[in-house]
C-alpha cells in the first residue's frame, strides 16, 4: 500500500480522531499533533510503504515465480510452434496463453529488477 504524500492518511486519521475525541477525552487542540505523529510514523515504516525489495533477486518470490511462468510460457510457445509447423494451423487460444504468460512474467521481472522504479500508484517521478 503506497502511502504517498500523506494527505489522504492525514484526513482519515484526523477525521477519526475528531469523531472520537469527546468519547475518549482527547483535547481538540491535540488532534493535529497526534495526526502528524501518526502519519510520520506510518510513512517511515517500510513494511507499510511496500518499498523494501532489499532481498537478493534469487530470494525474491516475484523473480522466482516470474521466471517459472516465463519458462512455462516459452515451452508452451515452442510446443505451439512445433505443432503449427506439423499441422499447418495454429490454436489461437493456446498461442495467446503462451504469449500472455511470457509478457506477464517479463513485466513482473522488469518491475522487480529495474532499480529506481516507484511502486504502482505513487506520485514519485521516475
Amino acid at each position: 500500500m503506497p502511502i504517498g504524500d500523506g494527505t489522504l492518511l492525514r484526513a482519515a486519521i484526523g477525521g477519526a480522531l475528531t469523531g472520537v475525541a469527546g468519547k475518549f477525552g482527547i483535547p481538540t487542540a491535540a488532534i493535529p499533533a497526534i495526526t502528524d505523529a501518526t502519519v510520520t510514523r506510518v510513512q517511515s515504516d517500510p513494511k507499510l510503504q511496500n518499498a523494501t525489495n532489499q532481498e537478493h533477486p534469487v530470494q525474491s518470490r516475484v523473480v522466482v515465480g516470474s521466471t517459472l511462468a516465463l519458462v512455462g510460457g516459452a515451452f508452451l510457445g515452442a510446443a505451439q510452434l512445433v505443432e503449427m509447423f506439423r499441422s499447418g494451423s495454429i490454436d489461437v487460444e493456446m498461442a495467446g496463453g503462451a504469449l500472455a504468460a511470457i509478457l506477464g512474467a517479463g513485466f513482473a521481472l522488469y518491475g522487480r529488477l529495474r532499480s529506481g522504479l516507484a511502486p504502482l500508484f505513487t506520485r514519485k517521478k521516475v
